[in-house]
């Protein structure tokens, strides 16, 4: 009887720690909401090698390319394909010297060169953050290229590895505008590494070393955009940015660009978004100027499916729930 009770008890303690854990950690939470148009991919790329599409951008130089790459875990490679995801260079992929691939999160592109944001930093614990500048490559010419530059990068903000308050060091969003490149980060609550806070922050980048750490520039912060936010770009025309959020609420968010400065959450001169579901794990979105000089909005999820949104479904006018949780039913758009 007396093993038996200890037996029990040793269930029972094992069970309260996973559930403990559980918690800690975000297994268990209520799936995410369904909440206004679901969407349908257009196309799909079909290189199988990008195998996490975390980062993608339109090539500055030539319209037919688009620019992509893995997560952390992979080589560290880019990916060429068009608009309907067939592949434009050798399938393997575009291996990147002089650069490694810790936690790849995003690419934006200023004139002909690609800048690959290596900010992952699901701990909030890193101190080896940093961007790296690629010339674009050549297709056809080569399957290897070469950073000519890692950028070394810290938060002005950040003075505990990890914090002892929320964690908010995290960025998966990165842009480049008026030739300066820009981050947005991402948060949670302190070590729970799988709950979505909706925090987030806007810095700048306004120096090049390379010998020594880039101290970014804080400009702006949001408090709640619905979730975590995972990929931004610049129309080209530089009027306006497209932030992604991946979950809890899947949705972008398009900010039209200040009369002055850039502070796009706090002073836009128009601010709307597009509420859907069914875009997978998406972590990567890209602005795609069409012949016509008119832009569309190209998503990209980890299953290598893709989307497109145009901004004229965007909500011309949000109401107070955009100010607050992000999460509820009346979205402008959002239906059941």
């Amino acid at each position: 009887m007396l093993e038996k009770s200890k037996r029990r008890r040793a269930v029972l303690l094992g069970a309260f720690v996973l559930a403990v854990l559980a918690w800690f950690f975000g297994v268990l939470r209520w799936p995410n909401p369904k909440l206004g148009e679901h969407l349908v991919p257009y196309a799909e790329v079909e290189n199988p090698l990008l195998m996490e599409g975390s980062g993608l951008v339109q090539s500055r130089t030539d319209p037919e390319i688009f620019w992509a790459h893995n997560d952390s875990g992979n080589a560290a490679c880019l990916f060429a394909f068009d608009a309907s995801g067939k592949t434009l260079q050798n399938p393997s992929g575009i291996l990147v010297e002089n650069a490694h691939l810790v936690d790849w999160e995003d690419i934006t592109a200023i004139g002909d060169r690609l800048y690959v944001s290596d900010m992952g930093n699901n701990f909030n614990n890193r101190r080896n953050l940093g961007v790296y500048e690629i010339p674009e490559p050549k297709l056809g010419q080569s399957h290897e290229t070469r950073a000519v530059a890692f950028f070394p990068v810290r938060y002005p903000d950040q003075t505990g590895f990890p914090p002892i308050g929320p964690w908010i060091f995290d960025c998966e969003a990165t842009f480049a505008w008026n030739d300066h490149l820009y981050f947005i980060t991402k948060s949670r609550p302190p070590f729970r590494i799988y709950v979505q806070g909706h925090q987030a922050g806007l810095y700048r980048k306004d120096t090049r070393h390379t010998d020594r750490v880039n101290e970014l520039i804080k400009v702006d912060e949001v408090e709640d955009l619905g979730g975590w936010v995972t990929s931004a770009d610049t129309s080209h025309d530089g009027r306006y940015l497209a932030v992604l959020v991946e979950s809890p609420v899947q949705s972008v968010w398009l900010y039209e660009r200040p009369a002055q400065g850039d502070r796009f959450f706090s002073e836009a001169a128009s601010t709307r978004r597009f509420v859907f579901h069914g875009g997978g794990q998406l972590e990567a979105l890209a602005f795609r100027r069409l012949s016509d000089g008119s832009e569309e909005i190209v998503l990209l999820n980890e299953a290598r499916q893709l989307f497109r949104l145009s901004p004229s479904e965007f909500s011309r006018k949000l109401n107070s729930i955009h100010e607050t949780t992000g999460n509820m039913l009346t979205e402008p758009n959002s239906k059941r």
